[in-house]
């Protein structure tokens, strides 16, 4: 890139003669870093990339500042006090970086602390929602770890989707079968669920008394499994799955040990699922 002297001509007089060619400053940023002038070949990478959102060398130039900033930082914070804008810039590299987990344990290490719980729960929310799009997108490939079921459940369940965590674990449990991590989680999650619709019960919904049955019978709660499906049948007498319930009444009377939500085959395999 040649001598300092020939770098600092380059700079002053290519950023005087382009605005709009990302090349070029993506070339000033490679200039400055260098020169160790990290602050500002941060700032052409940063446009270059405003113009061309694409390019994949920024990109990497991008990582590597970030990624060298995080390491400076995590050996400060080992060794002594820092300032409080260092913890929210710390975290805001995290993000930059996609190492959303590990935003989220620091996070949840610094609530309580005298930072600010505004500022902590703002980037807490951003790196829940991104770590979910990635587990999300982990669970349509092609094998999926015991780790992104767990993790996605954790979000799940701090957003207060304990139905979709049930489900979640519902469809995985067979998969993971020896997994002693995903078994407790699963019957968390019943519990969990069967303290929710319990809240709920006064409201009289149907589906309330309905989810809460599956939830006992999956609990082996049998008598109470059959009071809320009764009252369930009970608060209206025109569901159209009604007969299905005095089905699931006589089998369930002829069983030691069933699952409600398993209990009818072929088409009707569904119907016991969870109602929205």
């Amino acid at each position: 890139l040649g001598e300092d002297s020939q770098a600092e001509y380059m700079l002053k007089h290519l950023e005087e003669e382009t605005k709009d060619d990302h090349s070029i400053y993506y070339f000033l940023g490679l200039l400055c870093r260098k020169q160790n002038r990290l602050t500002d070949a941060y700032r052409y990478f940063e446009k270059s990339k405003m113009l061309k959102e694409d390019y994949w060398l920024v990109d990497r130039e991008l990582l590597t500042i970030r990624s060298e900033a995080i390491l400076r930082i995590e050996k400060k914070l080992e060794s002594e006090e820092v300032a409080e804008e260092v913890c929210y810039e710390y975290l805001d590299l995290l993000l930059l970086t996609k190492a959303y987990k590990k935003a989220i344990q620091q996070i949840t290490a610094w609530e309580g602390t005298d930072l600010d719980p505004a500022k902590l729960a703002e980037r807490k929310k951003k790196a829940l929602d991104f770590y979910e799009r990635v587990l999300e997108l982990e669970l349509e490939g092609d094998a999926p770890t015991e780790q992104t079921y767990l993790d996605l459940g954790e979000i799940y369940v701090f957003k207060k989707r304990y139905n979709e965590a049930f489900w979640l674990f519902q469809a995985v449990s067979g998969q993971f079968a020896q997994s002693e991590r995903i078994r407790r989680y699963y019957n968390y999650l019943i519990k969990k669920n069967i303290e929710v619709y319990e809240g709920m019960k006064a409201s009289g919904e149907t589906s309330v008394c309905y989810n809460l049955a599956v939830m006992y019978a999956l609990s082996d709660r049998k008598a109470e499994m059959f009071i809320m499906l009764e009252q369930a049948v009970n608060r209206d007498k025109k569901l159209a799955i009604q007969a299905r319930y005095e089905e699931a009444f006589a089998k369930y009377r002829e069983l030691d040990r069933f699952r409600l939500i398993t209990l009818i085959e072929g088409e009707d395999k569904n119907i016991y699922r969870l109602q929205d």
